[in-house]
């Protein structure tokens, strides 16, 4: 492997672990969510089945995402085709993220903090992965 195929290696992987993070916050007590919640300045944490499953739900899904990203760093160069359209949807889904949060009444510095660390990652990521397919 190449040293560049290798950096996308661990780029790849880095995301991927701080994706498999969110793993821990589905098994988090809903106390603990709610603390959270006020630290942030987001006011009191609106309790209830729904808010708990989203919560949770959105965690297991950014973990599940971590797995494919991880999967896909095993094999960088068999991968490389899936990596453009797969940091594509990060930028898409990151700009879709921004109007979300800020539909919801989120504080923009939440909005333009989570949307911009996704297109700078993803555009990391695509740039190396450019450089090492040339």
């Amino acid at each position: 492997m190449s040293r560049p195929d290798r950096l996308l290696t661990w780029l790849l992987r880095a995301n991927a672990a701080v994706l498999l993070c969110a793993a821990v916050p589905v098994f988090f007590p809903a106390d603990l969510m709610a603390d959270a919640h006020a630290r942030l300045g987001l006011g009191a944490f609106p309790h209830g089945r729904l808010t708990e499953y989203l919560a949770r739900s959105l965690s297991a899904c950014y973990a599940l995402h971590g797995v494919v990203i991880w999967l896909l760093s095993t094999d960088v160069c068999r991968y490389r085709p899936l990596l453009v359209p797969v940091y594509i949807s990060h930028v898409v889904f990151a700009v879709t993220l921004a109007g979300i949060d800020l539909s919801a009444g989120m504080p923009a510095w939440w909005a333009y903090t989570e949307a911009g660390t996704i297109v700078v990652v993803a555009g990391i990521i695509l740039s190396t992965n450019w450089v090492t397919s040339q």
